[in-house]
């Protein structure tokens, strides 16, 4: 189990090592793609310059070869970005790119810089250079070309293989863990966390103040989606919005532990942060990278149930009483209490429980057979006709040896929808994953082909 266990982590690690080696590279293209669009933007300045000393000249014949070098040069830089120029009076070309940016006027070119991302500097962006000032172009205005199509790619594929990558991962941890602990282990210990449960990764945006802060955390991991998102704060109120579609919840009160700033399950329990600042929360990003295996001594892996039950030998109805489980956490303290239920004598169709814990002792309770019966966060079932007099009880499981219940719960795991608010197991979810992946593949072969030949067309 522990060894299965290890490897599981370990392609989970390996498999987003690997997608954080693409990441890598597509940081590496817009670097390349940056410097090669700078070195043609220079080049179409100089020709610009050139052609107007040429037809300026007292000759003034057309420069017809430069036009064609100029021309050639202008598309080359639109394999690379998206561009758009305007011819001006004098023969120069001006060219713009992303929303209108100047990246050459006339003899002048300006130039692009691969920074790093405000909202996360893990990502290389794209900055227009301007009078020694660095501006980032938004993301979304630069298309088309090799970098556009790079950004687009990280974006709205990379992001979303890894946010989901580490949601299977986050949610098999938790839920795992969340069923280890209602087991018992060979020492008579209370099952611990049988994974390192990753946590979601905060960015404090480049331009907050170094002392703003917030604290974030998942509240629930049933409702977990792939998205990031994005804390702020206008002055006024406190916002936190899901970037994947801008859906957002607001507060005018700072959140705290007892009034969290909710959505998606993710909670916002402390926000220290001035008007204007942001935070970027990412929830899943890190999951397959962080997962780890906590348990390395087998003894304290909870194979068993905490409490057994049992029927008196002295009983003479036909009653069963099941084996039960435990109900999710957190843990009733009177858990490992001895609990006894004795059927009324004359029979009446009533039982009585006594113990120790909250409602005890229960007299007069109502038989239903194969109904739940639940104290002290411990639930059960009667089943069949119980006589005058019968006895069953409730016992610590002291050793918890020859005793597999729990992990037999812990394998139903595999096949109970418990990812994207009960629509997904771990195997399905991974599967959509794989679906989507093959998917966009064969989307952009089939449109690589279309534009090779259209290109070949003409």
């Amino acid at each position: 189990m522990l060894s299965n266990a290890e490897a599981l982590v370990a392609r989970f690690q390996s498999m987003d090592q690997r997608m954080s080696q693409i990441r890598e590279g597509v940081n590496a293209q817009i670097a390349s793609s940056v410097d090669e669009i700078n070195s043609l933007a220079s080049q179409v300045a100089e020709m610009n310059h050139q052609i107007l000393v040429m037809e300026s000249s007292v000759a003034g014949q057309p420069a017809n070869d430069m036009l064609d070098q100029r021309d050639e040069l202008i598309n080359q830089l639109s394999k690379i970005i998206n561009t758009d120029t305007v011819r001006q009076s004098d023969g120069s070309v001006n060219v713009y790119v992303g929303n209108g940016e100047a990246l050459v006027v006339g003899a002048q070119a300006l130039s692009l810089q691969a920074i790093n991302s405000p909202n996360d500097p893990g990502n290389l962006t794209v900055g227009l250079v301007s009078r020694n000032n660095t501006i980032q172009i938004p993301e979304r205005q630069i298309t088309g070309g090799t970098l556009g199509g790079v950004l687009s790619f990280r974006s709205v594929t990379l992001d979303s293989a890894q946010n989901a990558l580490g949601r299977i991962a986050i949610t098999l941890a938790q839920t795992f863990n969340a069923q280890h602990q209602l087991g018992m282990d060979l020492n008579g210990v209370m099952g611990e966390n049988f994974f390192t449960l990753p946590s979601p990764k905060i960015i404090s945006a480049s331009s907050n103040n170094p002392a703003s802060s917030i604290a974030a955390g998942i509240s629930d991991y049933n409702v977990l989606t792939t998205s990031d998102y994005q804390v702020s704060y206008d002055g006024t109120n406190y916002t936190l919005t899901r970037l994947s579609d801008n859906t957002s919840v607001s507060t005018p009160v700072a959140p705290s532990g007892a009034s969290p700033l909710t959505l998606d399950g993710i909670s916002v329990t402390a926000a220290t942060i001035l008007p204007n600042e942001r935070f970027r929360i990412q929830p899943t990003i890190n999951g397959a990278k962080d997962i780890a295996v906590n348990i390395t001594d087998t003894t304290k892996v909870a194979a068993a149930g905490p409490n057994r039950t049992n029927a008196a030998v002295t009983n003479t109805g036909t009653g069963k009483i099941s084996a039960g489980t435990v109900n999710p956490l957190p843990l009733d303290p009177n858990l490992q209490q001895t609990l006894t239920i004795t059927f009324h004598t004359p029979y009446d169709g009533q039982y009585d429980v006594t113990g120790i814990g909250t409602g005890l002792p229960a007299t007069n309770q109502s038989y239903a057979a194969g109904a739940d019966i639940s104290f002290n966060g411990f639930s059960f079932q009667i089943d069949g006709n119980p006589a005058a007099g019968d006895i069953f009880t409730i016992v610590p499981n002291n050793g918890g040896s020859a005793d597999n219940r729990n992990v037999l719960l812990l394998g139903v795991l595999q096949t109970r929808n418990t990812l994207g608010n009960g629509t997904a197991s771990y195997q399905s979810a991974y599967g959509q994953l794989v679906s989507q992946i093959g998917n966009k593949t064969r989307e952009l072969e089939v449109t690589s082909k279309a534009q090779a030949n259209l290109l070949g067309a003409n």
